[in-house]
């Protein structure tokens, strides 16, 4: 794929102190830069040195503007690792020299809006923009086939790893991770319908809307904007009470999981929520001191 254009960044202020903390920064973060195989990429850091669908498709839009190759990188090494039946990795390391991608969990998704952002970056490659245009239409088919076992329309996630939400409790007795393409049996919680991979599709169908509609094909644009809108009123329908205002999960019974989440806040970053949703939840719970806005610490629950 051919990149047209060069990034960088560049940062000088008078403030010595201000100065060697960026310097400081900037050097910090270069140690995240690693190949895999010959692909310079930009991991995790911290000591998790993998790249997770989580974070670093966003990781790597951030930091595209210092080191475009690994921007790039960070988006091709989930796509072009993406599996036949459509499914994307939740994780891809570096494991005895080769490039290991693995399927043991979703981990997040901030990845369809990187993504598209990267091809502006790169200069707008064609073949990069049908890559990813295929990668989200199998990935969206793939969450649909797959992660409504009960039929009842929501989409589902299997255990802790697929919403990144690590010892959460309300996930109950459920798996960290797995592997299987059909739910555990036997948990008291889970398959559970999940606001999170409602949202992975909601987002996956507005880019490729945005990606139909730079590839001036008015008619495609509009059924993914139709069946987003689906996926929106579902959320809105099944998971959000409005006495509360908030989305809540449901449980593998049906019944509504009353936890308090940020998730909710999750939903808006992938645009999931109508705009009302999102004002109400703000408003009174995100704003809210004796939930989320706290002196010290934002909580999560």
């Amino acid at each position: 794929m051919s990149v047209k254009n060069q990034t960088s960044v560049s940062f000088q202020t008078s403030d010595d102190l201000l100065q060697k903390l960026v310097d400081t920064a900037e050097e910090k973060s270069r140690e995240n830069l690693k190949r895999f195989e010959n692909r310079l990429v930009l991991i995790e850091g911290g000591g998790y040195e993998k790249i997770w669908l989580e974070t670093q498709p966003m990781g790597g839009e951030m930091y595209a503007k210092r080191n475009l190759e690994a921007g790039i990188n960070n988006q091709l090494l989930f796509m072009e690792n993406q599996r036949e039946d459509g499914r994307i990795p939740g994780s891809v390391a570096c494991e005895n020299g080769r490039i290991t991608p693995q399927f043991n969990k979703f981990q997040g998704f901030c990845f369809p809006s990187a993504a598209l952002n990267v091809y502006y970056l790169m200069g707008k490659d064609p073949g990069y923009l049908d890559l990813l245009y295929t990668t989200l239409e199998r990935f969206d088919s793939y969450l649909w086939r797959v992660r409504d076992s009960d039929g009842d329309g929501c989409l589902e996630t299997w255990c802790k790893y697929d919403t990144g939400e690590d010892h959460a409790l309300r996930y109950g007795d459920a798996p960290n991770d797995w592997s299987e393409e059909v739910p555990p049996e036997g948990c008291s919680v889970v398959p559970m319908a999940s606001m999170d991979i409602m949202s992975f599709s909601y987002a996956s169908r507005e880019t490729l809307a945005k990606i139909s509609r730079i590839q001036k094909d008015i008619r495609r644009e509009e059924i993914w904007k139709e069946k987003a809108a689906c996926v929106q009123d579902k959320i809105r329908s099944y998971l959000w009470d409005d006495a509360a205002g908030a989305c809540f999960d449901r449980d593998k019974n049906h019944r509504v999981l009353h936890t308090m989440t940020h998730n909710n806040l999750r939903a808006m970053y992938w645009n999931s929520f109508t705009q009302p949703m999102a004002d109400r939840f703000v408003k009174e719970h995100l704003l809210n001191p004796k939930e989320f806005w706290t002196h010290m610490p934002l909580p999560s629950v």
